[in-house]
């Protein structure tokens, strides 16, 4: 009636989708444990993009293309990442971090006629040795005795609250069984760098064999000794063997042994 025109209006905008920033359409996970890989990938659309990845403290540290791209980080800590989408029109760098958590460095002490694995506060899985041999049911406290002892080796699994892992096996000896009849016994440094002096009291002239594990059981030195009645001093230089936690052992003709724990730092 009061001559008002009303019609519906169609506004056209120009839709640039390759405006920057663009989205950071990745998928990646935000923590693991040490010694492991993790894999980073861009899920949006690549085309006219080029892309371009860093990963210090990873290996590898760069990369390039969508993905999937497997990045492996060999020590803790917190490290950056970042991707970078370049197109005509310019960069996007999308930024984050990852979270490596530390994993557990297992050891396993002989208390009386138990085995005790350190560090505390984790959860444990104990088995027959070497190398997880069987699973032993129920054994998963952070002590473990034998219920019918006999000599050997053991394996305990160690999984932190982050389920980190480490796996120690240890030699298992009977107390007060099969013991080497020495004298006075000492291992001097202790840490060492890896040479280190062995001194002890033979009550006899005796032949022993000397031989090093490590903490999954495996030899990785020998040497026969011959004792002379009185005190003995031997000199061991290992300065190749890697950072850790070492089992020195002493066996006589009769089986009869000695085990000394050696750190080398």
């Amino acid at each position: 009636a009061d001559g008002t025109l009303c019609a519906d209006t169609t506004i056209c905008l120009p839709l640039n989708c390759d405006k920057h920033p663009l989205p950071c359409d990745w998928e990646r996970n935000p923590e693991l444990c040490q010694n492991n890989s993790t894999t980073y990938f861009y899920f949006g659309s690549t085309i006219g993009l080029s892309l371009n990845w860093s990963f210090p403290g990873g290996s590898p540290s760069t990369a390039s293309g969508a993905g999937p791209h497997s990045i492996y980080y060999a020590s803790s800590g917190t490290y950056p990442v970042s991707l970078t989408l370049t197109n005509s029109a310019g960069s996007t760098t999308c930024q984050d971090s990852i979270i490596v958590h530390p994993k557990p460095i297992g050891t396993i002490s002989q208390v009386g006629s138990s085995l005790q694995a350190f560090p505390s506060g984790m959860t444990y899985q104990w088995y027959n040795g070497p190398a997880l041999g069987s699973i032993l049911p129920g054994e998963s406290n952070q002590f473990f005795t034998p219920t019918s002892p006999q000599d050997g080796i053991y394996c305990v699994v160690i999984t932190s609250f982050k389920g980190c892992i480490d796996t120690v096996c240890a030699d298992y000896l009977r107390v007060g069984i099969n013991d080497l009849d020495l004298g006075a016994l000492k291992l001097y440094p202790n840490p060492n760098s890896g040479s280190f002096n062995l001194s002890l009291e033979a009550f006899d002239p005796a032949i022993i064999q000397m031989s090093m594990t490590n903490v999954l059981g495996v030899q990785i030195y020998h040497k026969e000794l011959s004792l002379q009645f009185g005190s003995n001093l031997f000199f061991l230089e290992l300065t190749d063997l890697s950072k850790g936690v070492y089992l020195l052992n002493l066996k006589d003709e009769e089986g009869k042994q000695k085990i000394l724990k050696v750190l080398i730092d």
